[in-house]
């Protein structure tokens, strides 16, 4: 469970460092 939470966060993290480089 707690691997899950954690693939979940890693993605949310990587999509906004990735929107912010975008900007």
């Amino acid at each position: 469970m707690s691997h899950f939470i954690f693939s979940i966060f890693f993605r949310h993290f990587i999509f906004v460092f990735h929107s912010v480089t975008s900007c």
